[in-house]
């Protein structure tokens, strides 16, 4: 299973990517990616490799889909559930929606990441899974991010 939350993560960054160029070939402006993820040098990278790649995933994982999705299955049905936890999840991550096309785009993504994590949790009654999901999906935004500030100069 935790293979499958590898697999998962990989999915939702090939459908952004593509969901990215097709708008952005459509002419539709997705706006400046923020360069907050960047560190100032290599002590700062080992910090945000730390904290967004291990502690956001885990920390994120145990309040979203261990409790806050326990408790909506308490009094939802699992889909409701899975998707109100989900957008909570989504609009929790201070996402400016008057900032282009891009930030739906990171709405979408972080709303696929909840569906994604909840429905490996209540598959496995585990949160590994989602938390290999999570980790994966924020390395792989680390590694675009470094990459485009390298590219950009």
């Amino acid at each position: 299973m935790l293979l499958a939350g590898a697999a998962a993560a990989l999915l939702i960054i090939v459908l952004i990517s593509g969901a990215e160029f097709v708008i952005a070939r459509l002419g539709v402006p997705l706006g400046k990616s923020p360069n907050f993820l960047l560190p100032a040098d290599r002590r700062g990278l080992w910090i945000l490799l730390l904290s967004i790649v291990v502690v956001a995933p885990v920390a994120e994982e145990l309040m979203f889909r261990g409790l806050l999705l326990d408790w909506l299955r308490e009094h939802l049905p699992a889909g409701a559930a899975i998707w109100v936890g989900s957008l909570v999840f989504a609009a929790l991550h201070g996402i400016s929606f008057h900032s282009g096309a891009g930030t739906w785009l990171a709405f979408a993504d972080r709303t696929l990441l909840g569906v994604g994590a909840s429905v490996f949790t209540l598959r496995t009654g585990s949160l590994r899974p989602g938390i290999v999901l999570h980790a994966i999906t924020n390395a792989l935004a680390v590694v675009l991010a470094l990459a485009l500030a390298v590219c950009q100069g």
